[in-house]
């Protein structure tokens, strides 16, 4: 099992995922038009209450692996006790306006660096390897459906 990383916010700590194999052919723009959708669970651990009911603040980057070439894609609010969905993309802005591709700019040889930080300087982020993933499309539901059923007739028939 993992254990959770504590990354203090304020700070340039950061939690990093890098993922390997990405290309634009597995998340075609007719299928994700709003782009990449990564899903994270955080932890978000408070050193004190505050407002209970404002999340605390995160920022959310890529960053080439080869190049190090880091573009902030999002600064948004950590959902606790939820799987939050931030979608990158294709297209993102650099620090100058630039417009930066995704996949041609970003992706290196398939690999792409996913960088969370905290905004909060009194709170942590607390974030595992499995805890930030890209989803590509779903199966279809009868065919999942069907494999399930399959799967439970086959235990029952040993």
């Amino acid at each position: 099992m993992d254990l959770p990383q504590l990354h203090r916010g304020g700070t340039n700590a950061a939690a990093i995922w890098t993922f390997d194999g990405l290309s634009a052919a597995d998340f075609p723009e007719s299928l994700f038009p709003k782009g990449l959708p990564l899903e994270l669970t955080i932890e978000v651990f408070r050193t004190y209450k505050g407002d209970l009911s404002r999340g605390i603040p995160g920022s959310l980057s890529v960053r080439n692996p080869r190049t190090g070439q880091t573009v902030e894609v999002r600064i948004f609010a950590a959902k606790k006790f939820a799987t939050d969905v931030q979608y990158i993309p294709r297209t993102l802005l650099g620090k100058r306006g630039e417009k930066i591709d995704l996949f041609r700019d970003m992706v290196a040889d398939g690999q792409l660096e996913v960088w969370l930080r905290c905004l909060d300087g009194a709170q942590y982020f607390g974030a595992a390897q499995a805890d930030a993933y890209f989803r590509a499309r779903d199966a279809s539901f009868e065919l999942n459906f069907v494999k399930g059923y399959l799967g439970i007739w086959l235990q029952m028939s040993w």
